[in-house]
């Protein structure tokens, strides 16, 4: 498709322009001999080509692994681990799978941590435009000036060169811009993680700046901060991605009628808090407070843990409901020799007994409902429901989970109005769930690799895309600086 091209233009074109090498700087690269480097290559490869259930999905498995032929040739003579970490995330970005990704080296990662390198300040996107969400004290800079150039180049041209690194599902383009503004999947925005990688180790930030005041055009300079100082340069932006759910969760009546209920994150591995306990008061609420309208805002919600979601549709539903249509598959469940590179939260899935998993079409095998009860488990609605008008505030951020629920819900509850922007994630279902580790020998490169293809149960989707709404707001650059909800506006207003 033209999209997968795309993408691979711009990555190809990233790296063409920085060259070889160009993590230059205060950090001393490790360089890999051949044969250290063939054997990640290899491991690499396999875990990818053999275990990954969205290998040829969305880009073509000859693709991906003509990717990694010239990564093998091109390593022949050695490479370092600055530059295999550039090349593998490169690979990862045009599998298009949003829960696979490569993270940094821990001396790669340690040295990032405590050497300055990152901008004073944190940007927001609108349009391909970037703007100053929080300038960093002292910079001279404002809120909502917009960053026309950095250390010379156009602000467009950097947007394009690192959004091919952003993992994403499927050909959900504008989600890339979510992770490249701030991700904790990153050491910060994916612009200031990647820059090292791509246009060298920055002595300093020369930034051109038209001010959001007067539409004036300076040159602003300023010196690298470490990461922990960066990190401390707070944004409303950036809070949501360490959030857990129990602590996201915000109720309000916004009128006699009109309730809203916004949730931050289904993240609830950490706390483990019983999500009826957490949402079920507000749906008492809104029964005693006769509310004929739910405005629910997951529009910050990427994902997270399985439970929180389900318990949320039990609110909502009329109808008892499965969330998955059939059980979910994986490309393989014995590992051998690459057995020792894989690692998980629970090593008990890598010794389940055979007659969990039965062969299916297209090299994969069905996995047994047992092993994950919860996604193949029939929803029941709750006495406590809210049986209203219903109105679904989504946008780029969702991604897998928040993706999946706003799939379900709209299947499962034909009335529900959704207001905003496409979302990420992948409405047919994605290649998530059970995640194992793979630890390169060589390079200390560990990439994320997810085992299960999911199958939501949807009667209508497109594929490789998450859901579109029903009422398509974007919110202006202007009205966000402000203070405006444009979409929340819109969604109170029922046609």
């Amino acid at each position: 498709m033209r999209i997968t091209d795309y993408s691979l233009a711009g990555s190809l074109c990233a790296l063409a322009l920085c060259g070889a090498g160009s993590f230059a700087g205060p950090y001393e690269q490790r360089t890999l001999n051949a044969e250290q480097a063939s054997r990640d290559i290899g491991i690499f490869r396999e875990a990818i080509e053999t275990v990954h259930p969205g290998f040829g999905r969305f880009t073509s498995a000859a693709m991906t692994s003509a990717q990694i032929d010239a990564l093998e040739r091109d390593a022949r003579n050695g490479i370092t681990d600055a530059d295999l970490y550039l090349r593998i995330s490169t690979i990862l970005g045009h599998l298009r799978c949003d829960h696979t990704l490569a993270e940094l080296p821990d001396s790669i990662e340690a040295h990032r941590r405590e050497s300055p390198s990152y901008m004073p300040l944190r940007f927001k996107l609108f349009a391909g435009r970037m703007y100053i969400e929080t300038p960093g004290p002292g910079t001279g800079l404002g809120r909502a000036d917009e960053i026309l150039a950095i250390n010379g180049r156009p602000a467009g041209d950097l947007i394009d060169a690192v959004e091919p690194f952003m993992a994403i599902d499927g050909f959900t383009e504008s989600s890339r811009r979510v992770p490249l503004e701030y991700s904790n999947e990153f050491l910060g925005d994916g612009l200031n993680h990647f820059w090292p990688f791509l246009w060298g180790w920055p002595e300093q930030w020369d930034l051109s700046v038209r001010s959001a005041g007067n539409g004036e055009v300076r040159n602003v300079s300023l010196e690298p901060v470490t990461y922990p100082v960066y990190q401390e340069i707070a944004t409303g932006s950036a809070t949501r991605y360490g959030s857990n759910f129990d602590t996201s969760v915000r109720f309000e009546m916004l009128d006699a009628q009109t309730a809203y209920l916004s949730i931050g994150t289904f993240v609830n591995y950490r706390n483990n808090a019983d999500p009826y306990a957490i949402l079920g008061p507000h749906f008492d609420a809104m029964r005693q407070a006769d509310a004929d309208h739910l405005i629910l805002d997951l529009r910050a919600c990427g994902g997270g843990s399985d439970e929180v979601p389900a318990a949320l549709l039990t609110l909502l539903i009329d109808e008892p409901y499965r969330q998955a249509v059939r059980p979910n598959r994986v490309k393989r469940y014995r590992y051998g020799d690459l057995l020792p590179y894989l690692d998980t939260w629970d090593r008990s899935v890598f010794e389940l007994p055979d007659a969990l998993f039965t062969p299916a079409e297209g090299g994969f095998y069905e996995v047994d409902p047992a092993i994950t009860p919860g996604a193949f488990a029939e929803l029941q609605p709750r006495e406590n429901r809210f049986a209203g008008r219903l109105s679904l505030l989504v946008g780029p951020a969702n991604a897998s989970g928040a993706t999946n629920f706003a799939a379900r819900l709209r299947e499962s509850r034909g009335d529900v109005r959704l207001v905003g922007s496409a979302t990420g994630g992948s409405a047919e279902g994605p290649t998530a769930g059970l995640m194992v580790f793979l630890d390169l020998p060589e390079s200390g490169i560990r990439v994320r690799v997810p085992l299960l293809r999911q199958f939501n149960n949807v009667t209508s989707f497109t594929p490789g895309m998450g859901v579109e709404p029903d009422v398509e707001i974007v919110q202006p650059a202007d009205d966000y600086f402000e203070g405006r909800d444009t979409v929340l506006e819109r969604a109170r207003v029922w046609e």
